[in-house]
């Protein structure tokens, strides 16, 4: 299967989740608190499927990537109650985009050529003009 299909799933499953987090009456903290109860049985799920085994070494990458990803999941759910509409914030959220392409061609060097380039400056775009 080709990796294309999983941002699209993943898409399909965030906007799900994000229309729903607008949806609901509940606080921001009760839904990060369901969020997180199920990112823990995923990773249970996953310590009993495979082998679970973390290199020392990549120790300090994986609680980043850990702190990061639970704080941006903590200021996306606060975003998405707290705005008019959840597809601003989801906008806004979504210049990550360029963030990311930046930082990987200039801290990993990772490849791009002139269409990455424009879709990345596309993306932007429609970002800043989502939230105008």
């Amino acid at each position: 299967m080709s990796w294309i299909i999983f941002p699209f799933l993943a898409m399909i499953f965030y906007s799900l989740g994000n229309v729903l987090i607008k949806a609901t009456g509940e606080a921001y903290y009760e839904i990060f608190f369901v969020q997180s109860f199920f990112y823990m049985i995923l990773a249970s799920s996953l310590i009993f499927l495979y082998e679970f085994n973390i290199k020392s070494k990549n120790m300090p990458f994986l609680i980043g990537i850990g702190i990061f990803f639970s704080l941006a999941a903590l200021f996306t759910t606060l975003g998405i109650k707290k705005s008019p509409n959840p597809g601003i914030a989801i906008a806004i959220v979504n210049l990550n985009t360029l963030l990311t392409f930046l930082l990987a061609s200039l801290i990993l060097k990772a490849p791009y050529n002139i269409y990455h380039l424009i879709g990345v400056l596309m993306a932007t775009v429609a970002a800043v003009l989502l939230v105008l």
